[in-house]
């Protein structure tokens, strides 16, 4: 007889509505969190998509970056905005020290 398998957290209701609602960027730190995740997203989507050659790989590479966008943009909203300490300032120190190259080239950034 095998052990039973280990289902996690049970998920209830209240859980489901809190991943699935709205969640607005009603601040501007928050605002400005969800543009930095955009722009360093594209940023780094752009320089990969010029060093890979064409291939399934990236093409899963692409789809791959564009889930890790959504999922940070989901801990975004989910709990409440940025880590705690990240300040504007630290979002555009970000932005400058990634380079934003490949950004949006009229990003409020």
């Amino acid at each position: 007889m095998s052990a039973p398998r280990s289902t996690g957290p049970d998920v209830t209701h209240e859980d489901i509505g809190n991943r699935m609602g709205f969640h607005p960027a009603d601040t501007d730190l928050k605002r400005r969190a969800h543009e930095a995740a955009r722009t360093l997203s594209i940023a780094h989507g752009r320089a990969m998509m010029d060093i890979l050659p064409p291939s399934r790989e990236k093409s899963l590479a692409a789809t791959a970056m564009q889930e890790a966008l959504m999922w940070s943009n989901a801990a975004l909203a989910l709990n409440g905005g940025p880590r705690d300490g990240v300040s504007e300032d630290d979002l555009e120190t970000m932005l400058l020290g990634f380079g934003i190259y490949y950004g949006e080239p009229d990003s409020p950034l």
